[in-house]
């Protein structure tokens, strides 16, 4: 038999002990039952995405703290029982008063916590039942309905983009300017940035077309089939739009300007009728060197000393040759 005075410290630890599990008991229920309340509409309703994340809550944030003070409850009447005051004694009288609350606690913790796991099982139940009627298959589908039709656009506008990108330097070759092939090329240095690309579309596509319709009417699988063939036609139309960018992207970047032809001045003196002048070549070549109204005037005056008029059109072409 345990000494009094003995029994008086083990108490003394135990009484603050299940007083406080009391406590944490009554908040642990408060702050639970919200969530039980929560769970059992989201079950009455089958909402799926809700029964998931109050399940999800359940078990990595409720459960844990509430197993642990029906543990902690059967600790202190484990600690109560090991206990043995002389009869009558003021200590038995306590321990009797201490077993008795903790073990209706105990059979109220122990009645809740199997509600939970009731609970937990009927959640778990749910989204298995929900797998079988075919929700998630259809989610699935219409995931990837939504996914391939944007993915078509984007293809379209972004094979749009291309083409401007290629006028442009075509039109950049035809006129020598550099700067406008420049903004052409670096227009078509942005299709690798375009996601997804090709490949990566062949594989959302492979991974819906093995997606499981498990739970689907057969009505519904009769029309997932016919949208799985239409799908498919999207899906090589998506993959042509992206060979069209990238056979763009090649002829852009193959596109060079080519470096200007050097002048044959004596065929040019004959073509402006100017080859009786004296050194005629040699004052056209001069007067090329230099730049708007001073190489203007010199023209003008290879025209006085040679006796001709020169065309508007022939003047424009001296004053932009390069």
């Amino acid at each position: 038999m345990a000494v009094a005075t003995d029994i008086s410290q083990e108490l003394s630890k135990i009484q603050p002990a299940a007083a406080q599990l009391q406590k944490d008991a009554e908040d642990q229920k408060n702050n639970i039952q919200t969530l039980v309340n929560d769970m059992t509409k989201a079950l009455k309703d089958n909402n799926r995405p809700m029964i998931e994340r109050d399940l999800k809550t359940l078990e990595t944030l409720k459960m844990a703290p509430y197993a642990g003070l029906l543990a902690d409850t059967n600790k202190l009447l484990a600690e109560l029982k090991q206990l043995e005051p002389e009869d009558g004694s003021e200590d038995l009288k306590k321990i009797n008063a201490l077993t008795k609350s903790l073990g209706e606690l105990q059979g109220k913790l122990e009645r809740n916590f199997a509600r939970l796991k009731l609970l937990e099982d009927a959640a778990n139940k749910a989204l298995a039942q929900s797998t079988q009627d075919g929700s998630k298959a259809a989610d699935g589908w219409a995931a990837f309905e939504d996914e391939v039709n944007r993915q078509l656009q984007a293809a379209k506008t972004r094979r749009a983009a291309m083409q401007e990108a290629e006028k442009l330097a075509d039109e950049a070759v035809k006129a020598g300017d550099q700067g406008d092939l420049d903004a052409a090329k670096k227009a078509a240095d942005k299709r690798a940035t375009w996601k997804p690309n090709a490949t990566e579309v062949l594989a959302d596509w492979a991974t819906f077309y093995r997606q499981s319709t498990s739970g689907l009417s057969k009505e519904l699988q009769d029309q997932f089939t016919r949208d799985r063939a239409r799908f498919q036609k999207i899906v090589l139309q998506i993959v042509q739009l992206n060979q069209e960018m990238d056979d763009a992207v090649k002829r852009i970047k193959a596109r060079q300007i080519a470096a200007a032809k050097p002048i044959d001045f004596k065929a040019l003196a004959r073509a402006l009728k100017i080859d009786k002048l004296p050194k005629a070549d040699e004052r056209l070549k001069a007067a090329l060197k230099l730049k708007g109204s001073a190489r203007a005037k010199e023209i003008a005056e290879i025209e006085k000393d040679a006796g001709v008029k020169f065309s508007t059109k022939d003047k424009e072409t001296l004053m932009n040759a390069q």
